[in-house]
């Protein structure tokens, strides 16, 4: 499949929250997730960025998974203040969130080194800094879409995020975000099931509920 043609399958479901905040320097998407609930003060926590270096690269989209809510972040530009107004929405969030916590938050990554470099070096200036304790979901071998290979509609892997962005930039397409948006949306939605998992082994039938799942009916490679 062609990317183009996934990218506009994707967008119509998430073109009203791009319209709502068009004018903006990042869009927030947010969606109640049935049958998946992280309690306090767990989080799960991930990036897509424009590469592996955060000296050199820059953090496309956050994505946090709390209670029973995925919460996306987006640039809707490439300019640095869209950078940095993504940067104080994710330490506004952690902030709000903290401060209804007793205990310390608990944030979850999937391969946690990554989000680790991104919140040392990018958001915040050291570890000293972090409001909460990061906690490592990878517990076995393999990817995170191989461990929890769930009917997502996720056309797209993390190392496609680059050239999304690049496509994005340059036309200005709101399609090509979406598939950005939706990529990182499904990986919370798996870490969320993959903590589940982790703290309750009778925890059974995860995916049973569609209402969180987006089906798509072709299996095809995408073409970029």
């Amino acid at each position: 499949m062609r990317l183009e043609d996934a990218a506009y399958y994707i967008y119509k479901f998430y073109e009203n929250d791009f319209e709502r905040q068009k004018n903006a320097d990042i869009a927030l998407i947010r969606r109640e997730i049935a049958g998946i609930y992280l309690p306090q003060p767990h989080i799960v926590l991930d990036f897509e960025t424009t590469g592996l270096d955060p000296y050199f690269d820059e953090i496309v989209s956050w994505g946090l998974f709390y209670s029973n809510t995925a919460l996306v972040a987006v640039r809707l530009n490439d300019s640095e203040d869209s950078h940095n107004v993504l940067i104080e929405s994710l330490k506004n969030m952690i902030r709000n969130l903290n401060s209804k916590q007793a205990p310390k938050l608990q944030l979850w990554a999937f391969y946690s080194a990554f989000e680790a470099k991104w919140l040392s070096e990018v958001v915040y200036n050291n570890r000293l800094e972090w409001p909460f304790e990061l906690r490592e979901l990878k517990q076995m071998r393999g990817r995170l879409t191989d461990i929890l290979p769930l009917p997502f509609d996720d056309p797209i892997t993390g190392r496609n995020v680059p050239l999304v962005w690049r496509k994005f930039t340059r036309t200005g397409d709101l399609a090509y975000l979406s598939l950005i948006v939706h990529h990182n949306y499904a990986d919370i939605v798996r870490e969320a099931i993959l903590w589940a998992l982790l703290k309750n082994k009778a925890f059974k039938d995860f995916f049973a509920d569609g209402d969180y799942i987006i089906y798509y009916d072709e299996d095809e490679e995408l073409e970029g």
